[in-house]
């Protein structure tokens, strides 16, 4: 059952990246709250780095897991939760322990989102109001240009 093991190491790869960018985005949520903007470039990076490994990872499991849907008989596209049962019982208990923890990391990474997308709706809307009070002074910077007002022409020339 060589395929059973290259999942499970397949898996714990993942659990271990998505570890990592759990971590990363509780910094980032953090350098935003103390709008650190150059922590926030550093951790959306990685981020994205990440986030390319576990794309390569993931489709690496989907290709291994297909083919252990048809070594074992299973219906194509099985949830990960439902390959335990039909694997050896020295691969179940592994298996079911890095289906859950998965489960568990994806649901932080919701929350962490979630969070993330709140911050930056507040941060938006402050942006917004200040933009508004800017534009209503009339004073120019980088958020807002002041409307120009059309001078008179001088008729007598």
């Amino acid at each position: 059952m060589e395929r059973c093991t290259r999942l499970i190491g397949l898996l714990e790869e993942e659990s271990a990246v998505l570890k990592e960018i759990i971590t990363v985005a509780e910094e980032e949520i953090e350098a935003f709250v103390n709008g650190d903007h150059a922590r926030i470039l550093k951790a959306a990076a990685r981020q994205e780095e990440l986030s390319g490994l576990l794309v390569n990872l993931e489709k690496e499991r989907q290709v291994l897991q297909q083919q252990l849907e048809e070594e074992l008989h299973l219906p194509k596209n099985c949830r990960l939760s439902d390959l335990p049962g039909a694997l050896p019982v020295e691969f179940r208990g592994p298996l079911a322990e890095l289906s859950q923890r998965l489960q568990k990391y994806a649901s932080v990474l919701l929350l962490f989102q979630a969070r993330l997308y709140f911050l930056i709706e507040r941060a938006l809307t402050v942006e917004e109001t200040v933009a508004r009070l800017l534009s209503r002074a009339r004073l120019k910077n980088d958020y807002a240009v002041a409307p120009r007002e059309v001078g008179l022409v001088n008729q007598s020339v």
